[in-house]
């Protein structure tokens, strides 16, 4: 909960009113982090709404990083599995959570 609200609290220093999310998954032979391989994953970046004269929408923030400009977002957390349990629940703690699952081309399901 508090890597989450560190970046809110970052996001809100640099202007943000929104975040936008957006999931994907690691190929199934990606190589730079093995575990992975095969998972998907959740990226959430800062927004901020400009309005265009035609309405509002939401623009992704850069924030300045060395030598470039880098988009403000975050995607680091616990991989899960393994490391979906918390410490403080026994084996019976009901596996909160949801699966997504890819139905090769007709979308994806939420178990």
């Amino acid at each position: 909960m508090e890597e989450l609200e560190r970046f809110l609290a970052i996001i809100k220093e640099h202007g943000a009113d929104g975040v936008d999310m957006y999931f994907g998954a690691y190929d199934a032979d990606y190589a730079e982090v093995p575990l992975y391989a095969g998972r998907q994953t959740i990226v959430m970046v800062a927004t901020q709404g400009k309005d265009t004269g035609k309405g509002i929408v939401d623009k992704d923030i850069y924030v300045n990083t060395e030598d470039k400009n880098s988009i403000l977002a975050y995607n680091a957390a616990r991989l899960c599995p393994p490391l979906c349990k918390p410490k403080e629940f026994d084996e019976d703690w009901g596996g909160i959570g949801v699966t997504l699952v890819d139905l090769n081309g007709d979308g994806m399901a939420i178990l």
